[in-house]
């Protein structure tokens, strides 16, 4: 199989099917500069050529626009018609992208497989351990006769018995000569934290990063071997033909100038992970071959050794050829022309980002008591009932820790205050509450409502650290906010079908 890594969490997967046929399926699609609802930037940006791209399948995981990008899905199914997959937990999406795509759209149900262009496809929903803004994600996993692949997309499979060996099953239905998992490492809100720490803070954090990173890593094998005592057999990473892949999703805070220094404060660096996953899969006495996919100096693969070391310290434009448990060959990506950067840590620099003063979008005229009421009716149709649900911080034992009550504050030409208390059933207007909780500006909440900007947006806001949480993340949730996801995507579908870029969209938000 030959993968294609775009940056992000973006492959194109190369497969032979069973009739001899190299089938290309691109997963996740967001190839622009911006991720615009969100107001982030992409990192790498790649100098492609769609035309050239034409994938056979284009698969969606989920229904953020770092995932699933109008701009881009506009161009690749302007000349060619490829299947588009969607998962059903997306199926709201399907007339929508009917209308602007005019391609076969086939909705994948939770464990099923299905053959489509004569290769094997299953896709896999997790139930939630927590409440994350990534409900929605589904992992994807392909195979033939004798390879199998499988990516993590967004999410980290949960830890336990059942998935453990339900991807252990999924690994172990023939007996592939290539098996290749593909781990997904993303450190944005980490990415995000260490820019705004000063620098005599920031060795001190990594610090703390690594040994969180170390303990999880560590608690992941623990958890297979210990299913192996029991006699389970559950390991995958002792399988023939075995061998791991690492992207990292590198979404950035916006930066005009491509050579800033915030692109040195990565928190861990992609390939540290693999050195430490590497050191630590070798406590287990496991030996897998794991590799980054953005960074190769020497690789030896298994029956002969690469005639020419090639580094890649600077560039994204590889394609990565794995055969009989290893990487085989890389090559470059024939409609890529790639990107430089430098991306070596460098905690000493002196990088900080910006951060509004005022709303995000706050040049429009709005009607303030319309605007407030149609807060509060959010915060009593949805965020009650979604913070009721919640295992790790529901609103019950939140108002517990605050005297009974639970305030959200929002800032217009003065502050009002929405506050729930114990023993009501609903979310009121209160007067002088100078006790809050959680601060936004009242723009920002109507702006995420009415699909204006959405999920990291908020990293703009000069507000309290730490004080704008539970109702952001409850905007996020995609899972109960469908008809806002649907005006979004109608917007800007609209948008790239009239030829507006993203980095037209974002720049014109951007704080100069």
């Amino acid at each position: 199989m030959i993968v294609d890594y775009l940056g992000h969490s973006e492959i194109l997967l190369n497969i032979e099917n069973s009739n001899w046929e190299i089938v290309k399926i691109l997963s996740d699609t967001w190839l622009s500069d911006y991720s615009v609802a969100d107001l982030m930037q992409r990192n790498p940006i790649l100098n492609k050529d769609f035309d050239k791209i034409k994938p056979d399948i284009v698969f969606i995981s989920h229904s953020h626009m770092d995932h699933l990008d109008p701009y881009s899905l506009v161009k690749l199914f302007k000349k060619h018609k490829p299947i588009l997959l969607l998962p059903e937990t997306l199926t709201y999406l399907k007339d929508l992208l009917q209308e602007n795509l005019e391609s076969e759209i086939i909705i994948l149900k939770n464990k099923q497989t299905v053959n489509i262009k004569w290769i094997n496809i299953q896709w896999i929903i997790f139930p939630d351990w927590m409440n994350t803004n990534e409900a929605d994600v589904m992992t994807l996993a392909v195979w033939n006769d004798n390879e199998i692949f499988y990516t993590e997309v967004d999410i980290v499979p949960p830890d336990t018995e059942e998935w453990i060996w339900y991807i252990y099953k999924l690994f172990t239905q023939k007996n592939f000569e290539t098996r290749l998992y593909l781990s997904t490492r993303n450190e944005l809100e980490w990415n995000l934290t260490i820019i705004d720490l000063p620098e005599e803070d920031r060795k001190d954090f990594v610090i703390e990063y690594k040994q969180k990173r170390i303990g999880e890593m560590y608690q992941h094998y623990n958890n297979i071997f210990a299913l192996e005592e029991n006699g389970i057999k559950a390991n995958i990473y002792k399988l023939p033909g075995f061998v791991r892949g690492f992207i990292g999703q590198w979404i950035i805070f916006p930066v005009l100038d491509y050579w800033c220094d915030a692109l040195k404060l990565q928190i861990m660096p992609l390939d540290e992970n693999v050195e430490l996953e590497t050191e630590i899969a070798g406590d287990f006495w496991l030996t897998y071959p794991m590799y980054s996919l953005h960074k190769f100096e020497k690789i030896t693969a298994r029956d002969s050794k690469l005639s020419k070391a090639l580094d890649c310290t600077y560039l994204w434009k590889w394609r990565f050829i794995f055969e009989n448990w290893d990487l085989k060959k890389i090559e470059k990506i024939p409609y890529v022309d790639g990107f430089y950067f430098k991306s070596k840590q460098d905690l000493s620099v002196k990088f900080k980002r910006t951060l509004k003063k005022e709303p995000i979008l706050w040049k429009r005229k709005l009607d303030e008591k319309e605007e407030l009421n149609k807060v509060l009716n959010y915060l009593n149709t949805r965020f009650y009932h979604y913070q009721h649900g919640r295992i790790d911080a529901n609103l019950k034992n939140l108002a517990l820790e605050n005297d009974g009550k639970y305030t959200i504050c929002l800032i217009w030409d003065k502050k009002y205050f929405l506050t729930w208390e114990l023993g009501s059933n609903w979310f009121s207007i209160s007067d002088n509450e100078e006790d809050y909780q959680e601060i936004y500006y009242l723009q920002d909440i109507v702006d995420f409502i009415d699909w204006n900007i959405e999920l990291y947006s908020n990293f703009w806001s000069y507000l309290e650290p730490w004080t704008n949480i539970y109702l952001w993340e409850c905007l996020w949730a995609n899972f109960i906010n469908n008809d806002i996801v649907l005006r979004k995507f109608k917007k800007h579908f609209n948008l790239a079908k009239n030829w507006l870029t993203p980095s037209e969209f974002v720049r014109k938000i951007l704080p100069r």
